[in-house]
């Protein structure tokens, strides 16, 4: 059996400023961590995003990492909440109402149009003197 480093050294390490240890921690948990997440999203792009931001926020953070806890409960708390708020602005960015774009006129409308236009221009010229017009 292999002598593996205790996660809570590897943090400790990280703290340091070995940013390889950070490395060895992302290589322990990736596959658990992609389950996890995929288990809540069910799509492997929203899976992939969440845990690389998973990740890089525990990277930022690693310094709030309390080492009387498992380093585990801490990187999936980070996941299960990062995936919470991805899901979240997700459904936020569904609901907003997308704005309709306006179809350009069909050439048969333009004629229309130009025809309306050139009745009450008349219309308009009717109802003048021959003076104004």
């Amino acid at each position: 059996m292999e002598n593996q480093i205790a996660d809570r050294d590897l943090v400790a390490r990280c703290l340091q400023g070995d940013d390889r240890d950070f490395e060895e921690l992302i290589k322990r948990y990736s596959k658990r961590l992609y389950l996890f997440i995929f288990n809540r999203s069910g799509n492997p792009e929203d899976t992939e995003d969440i845990l690389q931001e998973t990740f890089m926020k525990a990277f930022r953070n690693i310094s709030s990492y309390n080492p009387k806890w498992e380093f585990s409960t801490w990187i999936y708390t980070i996941a299960a909440r990062t995936a919470l708020s991805h899901f979240r602005y997700a459904s936020i960015r569904k609901r907003e109402p997308e704005i309709p774009l306006k179809p350009s006129p069909t050439p048969e409308e333009e004629i229309m149009k130009d025809d309306i236009h050139n009745v009450w221009n008349a219309a308009d010229r009717l109802g003048k003197t021959k003076n104004e017009i």
